[in-house]
């Protein structure tokens, strides 16, 4: 699919019907696609309502795309669609045969001439979003998708669906009822959305009013989030004192080392950091006064803050172990990734601000595990970054809620951008791009490393300043990272 986008503004800046048809409808299709949406937005001022439109309009071209495929799978394997025993004993084995083999399932489409037209339309009150595939949807297929419509209608908020346990078989499930909780959020109800057989054809439509979008939250967790982010307690005396006592330009050097000696754990985490990547240092340092040297006072000071607030949050919410060691995996990476880079501004802060990345996380996950746990795999399934279905199901995300905790506690502004936009890098403020940008990659590897992220995801901004345009280089800086994390694991041991 071709696109002539000076022919496509043209259309739009005149308020004219734009088709794009295509077979095989690949990510990068749906991307394009999703770039002519913006713009249709953007004339019409809806462009705040992005990420809501952009959700249905993949949703329904996967939909549309499956659909076809299944015509292709059933023909292949002599399976009649309107038979209800063939079509059960079809479906069990639909996806898995499909998809281990979508290339040559892909082709088929155009052999068989089934397509998937996206048509963009504008009147005086509407804009409209049609996805059209040129096989009539079956009785079976019908049934399935109004049972799903039907159940929406009775879901007060996403935590509730999630809680719902649907059919994930076809495309018609959990996707669908999202995207009819997206649409009620912005205030358009049911009818909004129709899906239909028409002359051969399924024609899915989304009407969105072009006025009074409004948008509602579908939550009260957000409500306790802000409840629980004015219980959070203060710091530890002592590291408010150690933190004192580093701001005094005449304090002696062997009165820090003394206060840091009192607190084991403080003291501990403070030579596991020295021996991280984030000093390259090949020979274990096993002194406070060595490792307060190598560190100097402002990485020191640094390290106090990300140390008592891990101590505050354990104590506060539970170990979440594995939420904190991804923490430091993250922190370990960074601080390779700085070196590696040559990012000097940032060795002494890099640690710190990466252990922190997350810290949103260890308090929305503590409010509602499961739901968010589904919420993170359900977004990984759909590819599509999980803070933004928090921010639709929530009203904020954890990068947002861990900024708010951070100016609670007065982090340094570096270290509060960071958690701020751990996610968000090209948003940053520009004095803090090397360090957030390093950060971002560090997660992003991990996150990718353990399936919860796709190369593709990776921002083009951070892919150009690191030079990682291949899967290939990704996954090779990757494995440098994940060797010299064990090692230095096995040092520490």
């Amino acid at each position: 699919m071709a696109l002539d986008i000076r022919r496509v503004i043209d259309s739009i800046e005149r308020y004219e019907p734009v088709d794009l048809t295509a077979y095989k409808v690949p990510a990068s299709s749906i991307a394009g696609i999703g770039k002519i949406l913006e713009l249709y937005l953007r004339k019409i001022k809806l462009q705040n309502y992005y990420f809501q439109f952009f959700y249905a309009l993949r949703e329904l071209i996967e939909n549309a795309k499956k659909a076809n495929l299944k015509r292709v799978y059933f023909k292949q394997n002599n399976l009649d669609l309107n038979n209800p025993e063939h079509y059960e004993q079809g479906m069990q084995s639909f996806k898995g045969e499909v998809y281990s083999r979508i290339g040559e399932y892909e082709n088929l489409l155009k052999e068989s001439g089934l397509y998937v037209r996206t048509t963009f339309a504008v009147d005086d009150t509407h804009f409209y979003i049609t996805i059209t595939n040129n096989v009539h949807i079956s009785p079976a297929e019908e049934e399935r998708i109004n049972e799903r419509l039907n159940r929406s209608q009775g879901f007060s908020s996403v935590e509730e669906a999630f809680q719902t346990v649907l059919d994930s078989s076809e495309g018609a499930g959990l996707g669908i009822v999202m995207l009819v909780l997206m649409l009620r959020k912005i205030g358009l109800d049911r009818n909004a959305f129709s899906i239909q057989g028409f002359n051969g054809a399924t024609v899915a439509r989304v009407s969105i009013p072009r006025h009074d979008l409004v948008v509602r939250h579908l939550s009260d967790l957000t409500g306790r989030i802000r409840e629980e982010l004015q219980q959070i307690p203060q710091f530890p005396e002592h590291i408010l004192t150690l933190q004192r006592l580093i701001e005094d330009p005449e304090v002696a050097f062997n009165r820090i080392e003394h206060t840091i000696s009192m607190d084991p754990g403080l003291a501990a985490e403070l030579l596991r950091m020295v021996n991280s990547a984030a000093f390259g240092i090949h020979r274990r340092v096993k002194t406070i006064s060595e490792a307060i040297s190598l560190m100097g006072l402002k990485g020191i000071r640094d390290l106090i803050t990300a140390y008592g607030t891990v101590k505050i949050m354990v104590e506060r919410y539970g170990e979440m172990e594995e939420l904190w060691n991804h923490c430091y995996r993250v922190a370990v990476y960074a601080s390779s990734i700085a070196r590696r880079y040559s990012l000097r501004k940032i060795y002494e802060i890099v640690y710190s601000s990466s252990l922190l990345h997350d810290l949103g996380r260890v308090l929305v996950d503590f409010l509602s595990p499961e739901f968010f746990n589904k919420l993170r795999r359900f977004s990984t399934e759909k590819k599509i970054p999980p803070e933004e279905f928090e921010r639709f199901a929530i009203g904020t995300h954890h990068a947002e809620v861990g900024a708010l905790m951070a100016e609670g506690w007065e982090y340094p502004e570096a270290i509060t951008e960071t958690i701020r936009h751990h996610h968000t890098p090209d948003a940053c403020p520009k004095k803090y791009t090397d360090l957030v940008q390093t950060v971002y990659l560090a997660n992003f590897l991990d996150d990718l490393d353990r399936g919860r992220a796709s190369a593709d995801q990776l921002s083009p901004e951070v892919m150009n300043r690191f030079s990682l345009h291949s899967t290939d280089s990704q996954q090779e800086l990757l494995q440098k990272l994940k060797e010299e994390f064990e090692g230095l694991s096995k040092v520490q041991d």
